[in-house]
């Protein structure tokens, strides 16, 4: 076997036949000159005519350079409700104490989903299954900017916590950094969460799975972040039976392939008060398949306010399930 190890600028640093242990393996240490390029190398096993292997791996080489100071981002609070304006500082000192005056900063304040659940309440869920509806939310920049940092070496980060579409509590991070007159950039992170409303509606259901013409029950509660209950909140329940159309169209090289169209239709519409006690909602399936279950309220301030679940309902009759292209393998021949 040959060993070949090329540096960063595809310079040969090593070429040499190894010999494998009676397991299959080798050892080699490779040691680095001080003046070595920094940046990505390769490593090449190879073997000979006969036997024609071969083997790929690569490593970075790169130049340390101790911390000359530290970063902190910090929030002014550990929870918001969203619409609040965010207030966050960036700070930088140097290890010996002093402030990094007029040193140049950036920061960027950004969400991403985060699972929160209000405490106390076994049985009952906050989060939704959103995947179902493609309600899923992968968070965004809110907002950023650059300059220099004031002569204490601090800046302010602040921006007003718009969701937007996001049905979800969402988690909030300041990421701020700032550079040395040395050029060494170094970045300090803080993250908060951000509830979507003043308060959570929780769903508890007696069942997954129920018989047509059986009930499923469904108990509603609304309770402020900190799991104290919030009563007297109207809560729109909407249950929506999903099905789909499927037809089989020619596709590609004479093969029939299936398209399915998704079809939503409304079976029960009705409000609910939350009290301090759950409030209960009852329905009869009448016909076997896939139901949505959607809540949303408001709370004070306009925040639109989601949860949902889903159940099937079992029974005798036909059900349209989407049909997919999945079923195929393609068999290729290693010899003709």
């Amino acid at each position: 076997m040959t060993l070949t190890i090329k540096d960063s600028r595809d310079e040969e640093l090593v070429t040499r036949k190894i010999a494998l242990s009676d397991w299959g393996s080798f050892a080699y240490t490779l040691q680095l000159k001080a003046d070595a390029p920094t940046g990505l190398y390769s490593v090449n096993v190879a073997g000979d005519s006969v036997r024609r292997v071969q083997a790929h791996d690569y490593f970075r080489v790169e130049a340390y350079k101790p911390a000359e100071f530290e970063v902190k981002a910090s929030s002014s609070v550990p929870e918001y409700i969203a619409g609040d304006e965010f207030r966050g500082t960036v700070e930088a000192n140097y290890l010996h104490g002093a402030p990094m005056a007029k040193a140049d900063y950036s920061w960027a304040l950004r969400t991403m989903p985060h699972y929160y659940e209000p405490p106390g309440h076994e049985g009952f869920s906050f989060s939704g299954y959103w995947w179902w509806d493609g309600g899923y939310d992968h968070g965004s920049l809110l907002a950023s900017k650059t300059g220099k940092l004031d002569e204490q070496g601090k800046t302010a980060a602040e921006a007003r916590l718009d969701l937007g579409s996001s049905r979800s509590t969402m988690a909030v991070t300041l990421e701020g950094t700032a550079t040395s007159p040395s050029r060494q950039s170094l970045s300090g992170r803080r993250q908060a969460v951000v509830h979507r409303g003043e308060f959570y509606i929780g769903l508890r259901q007696n069942t997954t799975f129920v018989d047509v013409d059986k009930p499923l029950k469904l108990w509603l509660l609304t309770v402020k972040p900190d799991g104290a209950k919030q009563p007297g909140q109207r809560v729109s329940v909407e249950i929506i039976r999903r099905q789909w159309t499927s037809v089989r169209q020619a596709g590609h090289g004479g093969r029939y392939e299936w398209r399915s169209e998704m079809k939503d239709s409304s079976v029960l519409f009705t409000q609910a008060v939350t009290g301090s006690d759950p409030a209960e909602v009852g329905f009869n399936p009448k016909t076997p398949g896939f139901y949505l279950v959607k809540l949303s309220s408001k709370d004070a301030r306009g925040n639109s306010v989601h949860n949902g679940s889903y159940f099937y309902a079992v029974g005798a009759g036909y059900v349209g399930w989407e049909r997919r292209n999945d079923d195929r393998i393609d068999l290729i021949a290693e010899k003709t």
